[in-house]
């Protein structure tokens, strides 16, 4: 179990409950104690490090007055006024004149104000150093301009107070410009990382705290594997500050430089936030190493070689973050490309396999249509070359005997016709929808064996057997007559054709029942001689479809008959199904009792 992480403090965007309870006033008095506290905790410590009067190596009480203004915003600047005189009369003991001290009070206070409202008011960063803008311009600002601009009014002040001589006023401003600096640059953004964690004392809202906090761009305990790493990345520190300002040298060798070769390496593997606890570690272990051993002349070398150090390091670590995030948002991007590529090739095969089956359906079609024009064609030419012949024979004068036969000849080939004709507009009527239907009640028993008489007579005359089954409970049927009767002379008629001599053709009539109760009938016309492949059941209710190499007896056709009958079926609200095995045809016609969905 992971040990808890002291730097981690408690994820919630409302303060404690003691602190919503607490009055204002007591808050109030709570963020001037800590911040004092802390200001006078460390001018003590830059105090051990002082060369000269007001000069320092770093100076870190000015990174309190950015944090105290950036985190719990413009309104606590008055608190800046108190820390002067701390710092004169509680800490040095130092009784500046009245009015330079004054002076000096106003320029500090009005200084960081400022640099703090142009920071959030103008160019608007994140005070919690989010982006690489904002780091830049914190910088720039905070770190660099507002420092230089302080030192040179202070060293005004003082050189007019008699304090300093005019002769070295350079010198002392670069002092006061680099100890400020450098004391803002190695603090002020480790405790703004630190804040973070807070989210409640923060005058302005962040709306990415909390996505935030899941990132890599904050300061946490390591794990226990991750223990080892930080040890010797502080080791590597210490080795890297011990020859840059430790190790023996000669009058003309300087290994200063050595203190960015572990920075540099530390903060491009981690990041920005690992750099402010890198370059608050380096400016504290300098301190330690050369503080006590520093003249004047040393210590202005001393102390711009921290200025570089502190705020080359913590741009460096604001430019590896940022390009650490650009080159997760890149392999974010990258990973939805490919989501989005793998989703294009799914819709362009699935889009291909469409367009195939678009092609095979116009192929069918095409072929469809070829069948239709061959066959129309032919069904319309043939009867009618057959009745140009007739009336050329008659024409010729035959007889009376041979005039009667054509004119049988031209009397069957015009109802042939018409039959053609007729069927090609009942299918289209079907599959437009304006075909109506008339229902009426009808007696199966009575009315089905008249519909089949005529086609008992035409089996005996092609040498077939014609077998009829009813059973006795069947059911009243509400239904279309004229539909009906076409249903079963289509059958009939289908079966008749395909059936060969002393074959047989049986038509059933049974009762269907559901929970006990009829709601329907089922009518069952097979004939023996003749079997359809399985690959062909699909298709043969498609419209000019005539299965290949069946019509073992050339009795013709246009492929319409089953056609119509499935269209008629299904408005009739019931349902056709064929099986065929054993050189045996079975079809199967289902119609409920009031074979209509909208009859009542």
């Amino acid at each position: 179990m992971a040990a808890p992480n002291p730097l981690e403090l408690p994820d919630k965007s409302q303060p404690p409950r003691w602190v919503l309870r607490s009055p204002p006033w007591l808050r109030v008095l709570l963020v001037a104690a800590i911040y004092l506290a802390s200001w006078y905790a460390l001018d003590v410590v830059a105090l051990q490090f002082e060369s000269a009067p007001e000069i320092q190596i770093w100076y870190p009480p000015s990174a309190l007055d950015v944090v105290l203004l950036l985190v719990f915003g413009l309104r606590w600047w008055p608190l800046l006024l108190l820390n002067t005189f701390l710092h004169q009369w509680l800490v040095t003991g130092r009784h500046l004149p009245l009015h330079a001290l004054l002076i000096f009070n106003l320029v500090t206070t009005l200084g960081y104000a400022g640099a703090c409202n142009l920071l959030l008011s103008k160019l608007r960063i994140n005070p919690r150093l989010r982006q690489l803008r904002d780091v830049i311009w914190f910088t720039v600002i905070a770190g660099l301009g507002t420092p230089l601009v302080i030192a040179v009014l202070q060293v005004v002040n003082f050189a007019s107070a008699g304090l300093i001589s005019w002769e070295h006023w350079q010198i002392f401003t670069l002092h006061y410009w680099a100890g400020d600096s450098t004391g803002i640059g190695m603090l002020a953004p480790f405790l703004l990382i630190l804040l973070r964690q807070v989210p409640w004392v923060w005058a302005c809202r962040d709306s990415s705290w909390r996505w935030a906090r899941g990132g890599d761009d904050e300061l946490r305990w390591p794990s226990r594997l991750g223990w080892p790493v930080l040890l010797f990345h502080i080791v590597l520190l210490a080795l890297g500050i011990w020859a840059a300002y430790g190790a023996p040298r000669g009058k003309n060798l300087d290994y200063s430089y050595f203190v960015f070769l572990p920075m540099i390496w530390i903060v491009t593997q981690y990041g920005f936030a690992r750099a402010t606890a890198t370059v608050l570690g380096i400016n504290i272990g300098i301190a330690l190493l050369v503080g006590f051993k520093t003249g004047v002349a040393d210590t202005l070398a001393l102390q711009f070689g921290l200025m570089a150090v502190t705020h080359s390091g913590i741009l460096l670590g604001a430019l590896v973050t940022d390009r650490q995030r650009t080159a997760e948002k890149l392999r974010l991007l990258y990973k939805k490309l490919r989501i989005l590529n793998r989703g294009l090739e799914v819709q362009v095969q699935q889009r291909t396999a469409q367009l195939q089956e678009k092609m095979q359906q116009l192929h069918h079609l095409s072929q469809v249509k070829d069948d239709f024009l061959s066959t129309v064609s032919h069904e319309l030419r043939s009867p009618i070359a057959n009745m140009t012949m007739a009336i050329r024979m008659l024409q010729l004068g035959a007889n009376q005997q041979s005039r009667d036969r054509y004119l049988q000849i031209l009397q069957d080939e015009c109802a042939r016709e018409t039959v053609l004709i007729n069927d090609l507009l009942d299918l289209q009527r079907l599959e437009s929808g304006v075909d109506t239907v008339s229902l009426q009640p009808l007696e199966l028993l009575d009315w089905l064996p008249r519909i089949l008489e005529p086609f008992d007579e035409r089996a005996r005359d092609r040498q077939q057997t014609l077998s009829i089954e009813f059973a006795d409970n069947l059911p009243v049927l509400i239904c279309d007559r004229a539909k009906l009767e076409r249903i079963v002379s289509e059958l009939l008629t289908n079966a008749c054709k395909y059936t060969p001599p002393e074959g047989k053709i049986a038509v059933a009539l049974r009762a269907r029942t559901s929970a006990g109760f009829m709601d329907g009938v089922v009518l069952t016309v097979s004939n023996t001689g003749i079997e359809i492949p399985e690959a062909q059941l699909t298709r043969i209710f498609e419209k000019f479809y005539r299965i290949p190499s069946s019509d073992y007896w050339m009795q013709g056709g246009t492929g319409l008959g089953l056609a119509l009958v499935q269209k008629l079926v299904e408005q009739l609200g019931g349902e056709i199904r064929v099986e065929s095995r054993s050189m045996e045809t079975a079809f199967t016609v289902e119609l409920p009792a009031g074979c209509c969905e909208d009859f009542e």
